[in-house]
C-alpha cells in the first residue's frame, strides 16, 4: 500500500479490506454494512454555524455545489449510499466567463489568460440531499481500505485512487459486485481503475469577477463538459449545458 497516511491508519484500513474479503468468500454482506455504517458515522456535513464563518466566497461555493449536484438516478437508482469528492478546484477569472464556455477539458487543464487564481478547496461537505440515501465523503482511510479489497492487498497509491490499477480481471469484477450490492462504484475507462465518487463529479468551478455566473466542468461516467450556473434572484440556477468530451 503506498500511501501517506501513518502506519496505525493504514493497519487500520488494512483490517477493513480483510473484513470485506472474508464478508465476500462467504457471501455475507454483514461485513460491508458494518464498513458502510462506520464511514457513515464520521461523514458529517459541515455544520451550519461553521459555515457561516467561512469566507464569503467559499460559503458561495458550497451552495453552488448544492444547486448543481443532481447524481442521474438511472445510474444510482439501486444503491444505498452515496460517495461524494471531497475536494473541488476553484478557478477565480477576471472576465464574465464568455472566453471560459466551450473551452475546459479535464486533461489538461487549460490556463487562461483572464485566470486571477486556481485553488483546491478541501476537507469539502456539502449538506446533500438524494432520494433518502446515506451521504459518504469520500477520504483516504476508507478509500484504502477499498482499494486493498479490490487489489486483494496488491500495491497501489492512494492518491491516485487505483486509477492505473486493472479493473477487468475476473476476480477484481467480481470484488466490485460485492461493494456494488450497496454502492455503486464503475470502472474506469478502458479498464484502468474505478470511479469511487458518485457522480456528476466536479473538475473545477470557474466563477466570473462578479462572483454571478460560474462554469462546474464536469463528468458523468465517461462523458462530461460544463453546466452554467447564474445567481439569479439571490439563488444559483442551472441555465445551460454544454457537453463537449467523451471518452
Amino acid at each position: 500500500m503506498f500511501t501517506w497516511m501513518s502506519p496505525a491508519l493504514g493497519r487500520a484500513a488494512e483490517d477493513w479490506s480483510v473484513a470485506l474479503a472474508k464478508g465476500y468468500v462467504e457471501d455475507d454482506s454483514k461485513p460491508l454494512a458494518k464498513f458502510l455504517k462506520h464511514w457513515q458515522q464520521v461523514s458529517e456535513p459541515i455544520a451550519e454555524d461553521v459555515l457561516l464563518k467561512k469566507p464569503a466566497l467559499e460559503q458561495a461555493i458550497y451552495e453552488l455545489y448544492q444547486a448543481f449536484y443532481r447524481p442521474p438516478t438511472r445510474h444510482y437508482k439501486e444503491c444505498r449510499y452515496v460517495i461524494v469528492q471531497n475536494s473541488v478546484e476553484i478557478v477565480l477569472m477576471d472576465s464574465d466567463l464568455d472566453d471560459v464556455v466551450g473551452n475546459t477539458r479535464p486533461w489538461p487543464q487549460p490556463a487562461f489568460p483572464a485566470q486571477v487564481s486556481r485553488f483546491v478547496l478541501k476537507d469539502f461537505r456539502p449538506s446533500l440531499q438524494f432520494d433518502g440515501k446515506h451521504i459518504l465523503y469520500l477520504d483516504e482511510f476508507h478509500l484504502a481500505s477499498m482499494l486493498g479489497f479490490l487489489t486483494d492487498g496488491d500495491e497501489y497509491w492512494v492518491e491516485w485512487k487505483g486509477r492505473n490499477e486493472d479493473s477487468e480481471s475476473p476476480e477484481r469484477m467480481r470484488r466490485l459486485e460485492y461493494l456494488n450490492s450497496m454502492l455503486h462504484i464503475f470502472p474506469g475507462h478502458r479498464g484502468r481503475g474505478w470511479h469511487f465518487e458518485t457522480h456528476p463529479y466536479v473538475y473545477a468551478i470557474y466563477l466570473s469577477s462578479d462572483q454571478e455566473r460560474a462554469i462546474v466542468q464536469f463528468r458523468v461516467y465517461y462523458s462530461g463538459g460544463e453546466a452554467i450556473m447564474e445567481r439569479l434572484n439571490g439563488r444559483w440556477q442551472l441555465t445551460g449545458i454544454l457537453w463537449n468530451w467523451a471518452e
